[in-house]
């Protein structure tokens, strides 16, 4: 399956920056303003394999998604999730997420690793329908 990318973050300008670029990159990726409102589309739509997401945000910030998801998110339907901040890398805890990234972010870099964050739920995706 292609990578689906979901894009999470309250800055709408920078939202919508992201979500064109990675389209006319090819990606299939959609956007949602908060985390609430991720964990609602993801529940309806188990083809997204990654969540690109703002590390602050009001409601619940990245770290605190990451953790939602992996309660949420049946094996079969794993998620991977990538954390975007401006702050410093050290101040976040990367236990449960695929990668933490500093703003502003190098967009080459950011697609490599969308593309192993997809593969990495692509991974735990098959293991949970062969196993």
């Amino acid at each position: 399956m292609p990578a689906r990318i979901l894009i999470v973050d309250d800055d709408d300008d920078l939202r919508e920056e992201v979500l064109d670029a990675l389209r006319m990159s090819g990606l299939d990726a959609d956007a949602v303003s908060d985390g609430r409102a991720a964990l609602q589309r993801i529940e309806r739509d188990v083809r997204f394999t990654v969540v690109l997401t703002d590390m602050v945000m009001p409601g619940l910030n990245g770290v605190e998604l990451a953790a939602a998801l992996r309660r949420v998110c049946p094996p079969e339907a794993a998620v991977e999730t990538v954390v975007m901040t401006g702050f410093r890398l050290q101040d976040i805890d990367p236990g449960g997420l695929f990668a933490v990234l500093h703003k502003p972010m190098n967009f080459p870099e950011l697609l490599g690793i969308l593309q192993g964050a997809h593969d990495a739920a692509e991974k735990r995706r098959a293991a949970a329908v062969s196993g």
